[in-house]
């Protein structure tokens, strides 16, 4: 049975709050299957592995799934928003031409990666003792970008249609059968880094397969509305792209930094990847949070609830700063014996522990700059919230990395780049908000 939830009507905070859980229950197992996946990597293949999986190769991955959750979380604003009218045959029109979107995007990209990843590498003073691995590498992983990329879509899409059960089981499903594609790739078949991207093949395909079974059998997708509708493509790329384009750049520019510290060393890399397994936590819950807040405020907008907008804003900051205390403390307190849990290594154990201290202290900057973007992308304004990216976040982190490279002699001065650009992007978010409110909310009595 599919379970659904109002987020129209009542308290604000409860609405938000039954979006919310089930993305942190999806969340924790993402984490948990994370930990395991760097207990397997380092236990089994070793810090190298670590560098390669961790390193550069890493962030032209994170470009990928940025861009793809960029055109995710545009198709979710148009799809939310047609779930706030009623409107049954926009949310058809906008699942089929999503997917559509979807394939096209990861056709385009698996192609740039495959021909040109050794480039990109270099350009990124990616270790040349790590390049043909790497390369190798990238061009495995990049077969189940198309897979990821449609579960990723429909599970996103059954949330902005109100579901919360089927979503969360489907996730949670997918990281155990991660954990078992791990163990059955890297620990019983052996097949050393290769095993990485055969399970993310592997899960994410079966996924896919289950989920457009699914979608078709409740929506009757092969009955219902064209392959490609032009205004429904319009709609999803007019929301979809300024998202992507943020989503890219601040990847790019943290590929920015990490050419950074890959002059610094492998150590410092390896130390960085690790201390990622810790951080991902983090990033997790401000991924969550954005997600749920851009569902209600989509949603509510579209249905011309405008008068909770800011009861909405309100309730996402409140639980933003109480996930950033409590990951806090855990990166004060249970730092060490949690990191020890991926590395042997005492050198890179001291490394990344100073860096999750380092990032535990930093993140009060970033629940305003997330729920404020959300916001923006919620009531349409998302080509905004893409020039603060690129302001605020990408020239900042340049700056630091490539203008002032020659002067960085430890791991800290480039990390600095993030709160630096964290805080000049929550000034901005806020600042920007205010002014479309005023501009056009206050004009329409939406506010």
């Amino acid at each position: 049975m599919k379970k659904k939830y109002d987020i129209l009507n009542g308290d604000p905070f409860k609405a938000l709050l039954a979006i919310l859980w089930p993305l942190l229950v999806c969340g924790l197992f993402q984490q948990l299957y994370t930990m395991v996946d760097g207990i397997i990597i380092g236990h089994y293949l070793g810090s190298r592995a670590h560098a390669i999986v961790g390193g550069s190769p890493s962030n032209l991955i994170g470009i990928f799934n940025n861009l793809n959750n960029g055109m995710v979380a545009g198709t979710l604003v148009v799809i939310a928003q047609a779930t706030g009218a009623g409107d049954q045959k926009r949310q058809m029109d906008t699942i089929k031409n999503g997917i559509t979107v979807i394939i096209t995007l990861g056709i385009f990209i698996m192609g740039i990666y495959y021909f040109f990843a050794e480039n990109i590498l270099m350009l990124l003073s990616h270790p040349q003792e790590l390049m043909d691995d790497s390369v190798a590498y990238m061009r495995l992983y990049i077969l189940g970008f198309i897979p990821y990329g449609i579960t990723m879509l429909l599970i996103n899409l059954q949330r902005g249609m109100g579901e919360t059960r089927r979503p969360t089981y489907m996730l949670v499903f997918s990281y155990v059968l991660y954990t078992l594609f791990d163990i059955l790739y890297i620990i019983v078949l052996k097949k050393g880094m290769a095993g990485v991207p055969m399970s993310y093949f592997s899960t994410y395909l079966v996924n896919a397969i289950y989920l457009l079974w699914v979608t078709n059998k409740d929506y009757h997708l092969l009955k219902n509305s064209k392959l490609i509708d032009n205004n429904t493509v319009k709609t999803i790329i007019k929301n979809g792209v300024p998202a992507a384009i943020t989503s890219m750049f601040y990847a790019l520019s943290s590929a920015v930094l990490t050419l950074g510290l890959n002059r610094l060393g492998g150590d410092i890399v390896a130390s960085y990847s690790v201390s990622n397994k810790l951080t991902n936590i983090f990033w997790i819950i401000m991924s969550a949070l954005a997600t749920a807040t851009l569902t209600m405020i989509a949603t509510n907008y579209g249905a011309k609830r405008y008068e909770r907008l800011k009861p909405i804003i309100k309730s996402s900051l409140a639980l933003g700063f109480i996930s950033v205390t409590a990951i806090f403390l855990m990166s004060v307190f249970a730092r060490y014996p949690l990191l020890s849990l991926f590395t042997k290594d005492e050198k890179i154990l001291m490394l990344s522990a100073q860096i999750t201290r380092f990032f535990g202290i930093t993140y009060y900057l970033y629940p305003v700059l997330e729920v404020y973007t959300a916001a923006l992308k919620g009531i349409g304004h998302a080509v905004e919230t893409t020039w603060i990216t690129l302001i605020c976040v990408c020239f900042v982190r340049f700056i630091i990395v490539l203008g002032l490279g020659h002067l960085i002699t430890n791991p800290f001065e480039v990390l600095s780049a993030f709160p630096i650009a964290w805080f000049l992007t929550s000034v901005a978010s806020f600042v920007t908000y205010q002014i479309v409110k005023k501009k056009t909310l206050n004009k329409t009595g939406l506010i």
